[in-house]
C-alpha cells in the first residue's frame, strides 16, 4: 500500500527489479465513504486509463552494444571516401535514444582534426548516421542517403591514422562502452622487381640456359605487400600465358599470382623456342592498392647458331697466308614465325697438325701449344649472318 493521500510513494528496493523486462504498474485508491451506522467502507477505484492509472514502463540495466564493421580496427585504407562508413548497435531493450559517429585524423605536431559532414574541422563532431531497423541489432551507415553530408576526404601524408569512434545511449541513459578503430592511410602501392629473367645484356636464355622459375622482390611501407602478380606475354604474337588454362591466348591479359612477396617465385611456362617476351610484374598491398612495374624483355632460344669459314677457302697458301681468316655465322631461325636473338660472339680454333697444338695468340707465350683453345674473332653482332674476322683486338 502507498503512503498519503494526496501524492503518495510506495518504497520499492531496485535489487526488487529483474533488468531488461517490461513492467506494468496499476494504482487505485479508497475514499472514506460511510454508510449509515457510520463505519467507513469507502469507494474503490479501478484502474482503467493507461498513461494515468495504468502505466507500462521498461527497467533496462544492460548498456547498449556496438560495432564498426566496415573499417576494422588496426587497418590499412588507401582511402577514406571508398565506401560508407558503416556497423551495427543493439540498445534494447529500451531502445536507442542517440547516436554519436565521431571520425577524427592528427598530422604529427598538429592539432587534431574532426570531419564535420564536409569539412576538417579542430571542433569536435558528432555526426549522424542512417540507421536500418528498429529493435534488437540494428543497422547504422554514415552518409548513406543523409542530405548534406559527405564520406570524408583524406589528402594526408602516407602512415597518418585516422580514427572512427561510435557510441549509441538507449532511451535509460546508458552509453555503450567507448571504443574507436584507428585506420593507417596508405595511398601508393608497392614496388615489385623482378631479378630472373636477367636485364641486358643477360636477358637470353634456352637450352643451354634454362629458364624454370621467375624471381623477384617486392615491397611496400605501411601497409605491406599482400601478394605480387605477373603477366607473361609473348611480344612477336602478343599472346598472354595463362596459368589455368595452361596456353598462351592472343590479345588476352592474364595475370599469374606468385608464391611469396619478397621474395617473389613463379614456375615458368612451357616456352614456345625462339620468341621475345617480356614479363609484367605488378603489386597489391593490404591497403588495397594496386602498383605495375615496368616489365622486363628477354629471349628464348633453342637453336644453335651455324658459323662458316670463307678464309681459308684453298687447300695452299705460299708463307705467310693468309693474313687474315674470316667468315660468317647465322643465328639459325624459321624466318615464317620464329625471332633471331643475334650472335653474340664468334671464336676461332687454329690447330697446327703436325704437333697438335692450337694457336694461342701473340700475347704472352702465345704461339702454338697443346690444349684446344678459341680465340675471339672480330664480328658485327647486329647483322644476320654475322661476317667476322680474325685476328682481332690485338690478338
Amino acid at each position: 500500500a502507498a503512503t498519503s493521500t494526496a501524492a503518495w510513494t510506495a518504497d520499492f528496493q531496485d535489487s526488487y527489479w529483474v533488468s531488461d523486462r517490461s513492467y506494468r504498474a496499476k494504482v487505485r485508491a479508497r475514499d472514506r465513504a460511510r454508510v449509515s451506522t457510520g463505519t467507513v467502507i469507502g469507494n474503490l477505484s479501478s484502474p482503467g486509463v493507461l498513461g494515468r492509472d495504468i502505466v507500462d514502463f521498461i527497467v533496462d540495466g544492460t548498456p547498449p552494444t556496438s560495432a564498426i564493421l566496415s573499417h576494422p580496427d588496426g587497418t590499412f585504407i588507401k582511402n577514406l571516401n571508398l565506401v560508407d562508413i558503416s556497423g551495427t548497435a543493439n540498445a534494447d531493450l529500451a531502445g536507442a535514444a542517440s547516436y554519436y559517429l565521431r571520425i577524427s585524423t592528427q598530422f604529427p605536431g598538429a592539432p587534431a582534426a574532426f570531419w564535420n559532414g564536409n569539412v576538417w574541422t579542430t571542433n569536435p563532431v558528432a555526426l549522424p548516421v542512417e540507421v536500418t531497423g528498429s529493435a534488437g541489432v540494428v543497422s547504422w551507415t554514415y552518409p548513406g542517403n543523409l542530405l548534406g553530408y559527405q564520406r570524408p576526404t583524406t589528402n594526408e601524408a602516407e602512415g597518418v591514422l585516422f580514427g572512427i569512434s561510435f557510441q549509441v545511449k538507449d532511451q535509460a541513459g546508458q552509453l555503450s562502452a567507448a571504443s574507436t578503430n584507428t585506420l593507417t592511410l596508405d595511398s601508393i602501392g608497392p614496388t615489385v622487381t623482378i631479378s630472373t629473367p636477367m636485364a641486358d645484356p643477360h636477358r637470353y636464355y634456352g637450352l643451354a640456359r634454362a629458364l624454370s622459375q621467375l624471381r623477384g622482390n617486392s615491397n611496400d611501407s605501411p601497409a605491406g605487400v599482400e601478394r605480387v602478380e605477373v603477366e607473361i606475354r609473348n611480344i612477336e604474337d602478343s599472346s598472354f600465358w595463362h596459368p589455368g588454362s595452361g596456353v598462351f591466348v592472343v590479345g588476352v591479359s592474364s595475370f599469374a599470382i606468385v608464391s611469396g612477396t619478397n621474395p617473389w617465385t613463379l614456375p615458368a611456362p612451357p616456352w614456345v623456342y625462339n620468341k621475345p617476351y617480356t614479363i609484367t610484374p605488378r603489386g597489391v598491398d593490404t591497403a588495397g592498392n594496386t602498383a605495375a612495374s615496368v616489365g622486363r624483355d628477354f629471349f628464348y632460344d633453342a637453336n644453335k647458331p651455324s658459323s662458316t669459314i670463307k678464309v681459308p677457302n684453298v687447300a695452299f697458301y705460299p708463307g705467310g697466308q693468309p693474313t687474315v681468316l674470316s667468315g660468317t655465322a647465322l643465328d639459325v631461325v624459321n624466318l615464317g614465325n620464329e625471332a633471331p636473338t643475334g650472335i653474340s660472339r664468334v671464336e676461332i680454333a687454329i690447330r697446327e697438325n703436325v704437333s697438335g697444338g692450337y694457336w694461342k695468340g701473340t700475347v704472352g707465350l702465345g704461339g702454338f701449344s697443346p690444349g684446344e683453345t678459341f680465340r675471339l674473332a672480330a664480328s658485327t653482332p647486329a647483322d644476320n649472318p654475322v661476317p667476322w674476322s680474325y685476328p682481332a683486338f690485338g690478338d
